[in-house]
């Protein structure tokens, strides 16, 4: 039975020095030969996608669920309100976050953050490589609120707790923790409520005319969680936050070892 199988980026197809295994990308190939749909879902803004991903890829949901892309073809697109911006904007300046919002073609953010994120990058020691991957060509600006068509926020170094900053949101948007255990108190992103993962790959398959039963999600990180709830198969990766296993129906190896062809292996997608 031909399977649609949805693939967060960061921690599951790639490991955190920006790697791709070879053996995940046979993985992709093999299935594909199979003739199953292969569909990108990630949290990166569709700039943020790695262009070669393109070439072993049917379709795109990008920026946690608000862009939906199926060859080339945009299928879905979703935009922060000037209410909504403005609203963020009172809760990063009352809790001390600093914010960067997502649009399909760039990021958007404050010299403040600009200088935040880069710093951060270099204690990492991440190449220059990598941050123009995630930055790319970027807007300064210290007003969202004129901008029409931002999809998602990130925000980092806040003094509030996780759970202040989604209950001061809580009315009008979604706020997930970051992917990085240390930072989850402190860093996530804020997206349009009911916006995300699983709505992502709803939209996907209803679009294709595929049953739920024939869905397979990989994932790692707290915005995952949804999705693999969603999908038939949730598949976490063996590096995954232990919230994510949690709601898995199996967990594979990391990322590193092989765990994309591991359980591709194991459930026989190829």
């Amino acid at each position: 039975m031909i399977k649609a199988i949805f693939f967060d980026i960061d921690g599951t197809l790639y490991d955190f020095s920006g790697n791709m295994p070879a053996s995940t990308r046979l993985a992709l190939r093999r299935a594909r030969e199979y003739g199953h749909k292969l569909i990108i879902c990630s949290g990166r803004a569709r700039y943020q996608i790695y262009p070669e991903l393109f070439s072993l890829f049917d379709g795109c949901i990008g920026s946690t669920g608000a862009y939906i892309e199926d060859g080339g073809e945009v299928l879905s697109e979703h935009f922060m309100s000037k209410n909504m911006l403005i609203k963020v904007m009172d809760v990063a300046t009352c809790s001390g976050a600093k914010i960067a919002a997502m649009t399909k073609e760039h990021m958007i953010l404050d010299v403040a953050c600009r200088d935040y994120i880069v710093d951060e990058f270099d204690k990492m020691e991440c190449s220059k490589e990598m941050l123009q991957r995630i930055m790319g060509a970027y807007e300064l600006t210290e007003d969202l609120s004129a901008h029409t068509d931002i999809q998602k926020i990130l925000y980092y170094d806040s003094k509030w707790s996780f759970e202040q900053m989604a209950e001061a949101l809580s009315d009008i948007c979604d706020v997930t923790a970051s992917s990085f255990v240390e930072k989850a108190q402190t860093d996530g992103e804020i997206t349009m409520k009911g916006i995300n993962k699983s709505y992502g790959i709803r939209k996907y398959i209803d679009a294709h005319g595929i049953s739920i039963e024939n869905t397979i999600a990989f994932g790692d990180g707290p915005n995952d969680v949804d999705m693999l709830q969603y999908a038939s198969v949730g598949i976490a990766m063996g590096n995954s936050i232990q919230e994510v296993k949690d709601v898995a129906d199996y967990v594979t190896k990391d990322v590193s070892a092989g765990g994309i062809l591991h359980a591709m292996s194991q459930f026989k997608l190829i």
